[in-house]
């Protein structure tokens, strides 16, 4: 040892050496609580070390690497970030974490999502149920997010087996900063790609088109109308006083779900909302036209009560 020591004080070699390496480890900015690149230099069993040049190499368990399955891919001369906590520990050890790298990496690219408003992709898997709603897993399982039930679908799903472990797109629609939280919508995605479609298809319809074999899709509560299946991906919406120029007190009497109707024509849409009305009273001629000529005052006519009110009777007039 002591001509070990004597050698450092005397070779000028090992000065130099050891003056360009002090110089290299003071040009090196490393910073805690940052992610930085790695250089993956050896991988074992246990553990993957990663050349972040500092003084040692970086010990991180592979248990960090499999929540992805990044470690079958993972190769020695890979570039990869990790998250630096301590630069160095009382043992001389270096502290890092692929995990929070990958967290905050994703979390990030979120923010940045959230923002812009720009579609991100994940998946659900089988044990993403929760009160409430889902776990969806973002950037490759990176980044957890609150998916809420309401907002997997826009119509209700009996089962979601289909989903599970399938990629999709959804789009942020809460971002909490503070707690580093979010939640996504599945539904928004699906409401503007058939929004998209409706737009395009609108260009191909105009008012007073006729529509033929309309089906009945559903009749609201409340009997006010029903939304009509018009082809294309298109619902139109017939109302009430559009069915027939009679009084009609329910549209379920006239009208059931399943049931074509052979025509019906467009009498109005709103480019804002993309919505469609239909009318099968438009196609028909009004009653009352030239009704002075069909009746007279003080004649009499056959007539059928088709309803009784507590003010008096409705009938039906024949000429």
């Amino acid at each position: 040892m002591a001509v070990e020591r004597e050698l450092k004080k005397t070779s000028p070699v090992l000065k130099e050496f050891e003056a360009m390496l002090e110089k290299d480890f003071s040009s090196r900015k490393l910073r805690e609580k940052e992610i930085v690149k790695a250089t993956v230099t050896e991988i074992n069993k246990n553990f993957v070390f990663c050349d972040l040049r500092g003084k040692q190499d970086a010990i991180i368990p592979v248990e960090e690497f499999k929540s992805d399955d990044e470690l079958s891919k993972l190769k020695i001369g890979d570039t990869i970030q990790v998250w630096l906590d301590r630069i160095e520990t009382a043992k001389g050890e270096m502290v890092v974490s692929r995990d929070i790298a990958r967290r905050m990496g994703a979390w990030q690219l979120f923010v940045k999502a959230f923002e812009n408003q720009e579609e991100i992709q994940g998946e659900l898997r089988s044990n993403s149920k929760i009160k409430g709603g889902y776990i969806f897993y973002a950037f490759d399982g990176a980044l957890p997010l609150f998916l809420p039930s309401s907002q997997l679908s826009d119509r209700p799903l009996k089962s979601i087996n289909h989903l599970i472990n399938t990629k999709m797109s959804v789009l942020p629609v809460r971002c909490d900063r503070q707690r580093a939280n979010g939640s996504v919508s599945r539904r928004e995605v699906i409401n503007k790609s058939k929004n998209a479609e409706i737009k395009e298809n609108l260009k191909n319809i105009k008012e007073g088109d006729i529509i033929e074999n309309a089906i009945v899709r559903a009749i609201p509560d409340g009997s006010w109308g029903a939304f009509l299946d018009i082809g294309n991906n298109m619902t139109a919406l017939l109302h009430q006083s559009q069915i027939s120029h009679n009084r009609i007190s329910s549209v379920s009497d006239i009208l059931s779900v399943g049931q074509k109707i052979p025509k019906v024509v467009i009498f109005k849409i709103d480019k804002e909302t993309n919505r469609l009305s239909a009318s099968i009273k438009l196609l028909t001629e009004s009653p009352y036209k030239n009704i002075d000529l069909k009746f007279k005052e003080g004649e009499i006519y056959p007539a059928e009560i088709v309803k009784l009110t507590p003010y008096g009777a409705f009938c039906l007039i024949s000429s």
